[in-house]
């Protein structure tokens, strides 16, 4: 299970809390415009733009779980088990594997403006990056400062939607959760009003939210991380931005012992990543009670001729 979420504003922020009952090594990666990325079908990328992230590299090329690229075009991939779809190669579209998405949109793509028409004409193919491993059934969050997109292959084909909550979580697909925030409506920040018409008054502050769901499971992460993103205001200080942007993260976060999976495994949240998409600045944070690894592209050779993990 994973969230992913988009601060809307003049200090937009992008990232996400990864959770697994495990984890796989995954490390901050770098992706310089002058790396060779070799694709099953759409030939050897060279990447216009430097990219930087959290992942794998793996068998020579480079496994994103997340990643922003030097013009603040970003994307996450969450889990989607039992909706992705993969297939084969279909003339006239664009075919990737989920696993070379990430880093041929970042390479290639500055803004979501220029991406569209890449996005409009995907197609998901079924290759994994060895025999040895399983395909990653995925959906993405795709933002810059514009905005937010929600990127989905299911069994009806790819789909490209708009997301006004800059938030996304797993199954079921996004349309669903959007239908789902209408149960919420009445859900509110503001001071209760009495509507008995009597002299009854709240007796805490915040009763306002009572009906927000509170458990772990996708759709409630989605509505709690929506009504937080769409409440707490932005600040112009950086470092309080990023304390708020981490503590909305944190609200929907895995502890320990709260969830388990099927296989008796702890969901747990791995790690928490923030992109701030104009500075160039990428953060990663192990744990709720460490301080986040700030790593930037004004650090890196962006010209360099390597993928590095960091």
């Amino acid at each position: 299970m994973c969230t992913g979420l988009f601060r809307f504003g003049e200090h937009p922020l992008f990232g996400r809390n990864l959770d697994l009952g495990l984890s796989y090594g995954e490390r901050p990666l770098f992706t310089p415009r002058g790396a060779k990325i070799p694709t099953h079908h759409e030939g050897e990328v060279a990447p216009l733009y430097a990219m930087l992230g959290t992942g794998l590299f793996l068998f020579g090329r480079p496994l994103y779980f997340d990643a922003m690229n030097e013009k603040g075009l970003a994307v996450a991939g969450l889990n989607f088990h039992g909706y992705a779809r993969e297939g084969k190669l279909v003339e006239g579209k664009v075919n990737l594997t989920p696993y070379e998405f990430i880093p041929f949109l970042l390479g290639r793509y500055a803004s979501l403006e220029e991406a569209r028409p890449l996005l409009e004409r995907l197609n998901f193919t079924d290759e994994a990056v060895d025999p040895s491993m399983g395909i990653a059934p995925l959906h993405y969050l795709i933002a810059d400062s514009t905005g937010a997109l929600v990127l989905e292959a299911t069994d009806e084909g790819v789909r490209l939607y708009q997301n006004p909550y800059g938030v996304l979580t797993n199954n079921p697909p996004f349309p669903f959760m959007e239908e789902i925030l209408r149960r919420y409506l009445n859900v509110s920040s503001s001071y209760p009003v009495n509507r008995f018409g009597s002299s009854l008054a709240p007796t805490s502050v915040g009763m306002g939210g009572i009906g927000l769901p509170g458990d772990y499971s996708s759709s409630s992460r989605f509505v709690k991380a929506a009504f937080l993103n769409l409440n707490v205001p932005s600040s112009s200080d950086e470092k309080e931005n990023a304390d708020r942007f981490y503590a909305i993260l944190d609200a929907v976060a895995f502890l320990p012992g709260t969830a388990y999976n099927e296989d008796g495994t702890s969901e747990t949240t791995v790690y928490q990543a923030m992109m701030d998409l104009k500075r160039g600045k990428y953060s990663i944070r192990r744990g709720q009670s460490t301080a986040p690894r700030s790593l930037s592209f004004a650090e890196l050779d962006l010209d360099g001729p390597s993928i590095e993990l960091l």
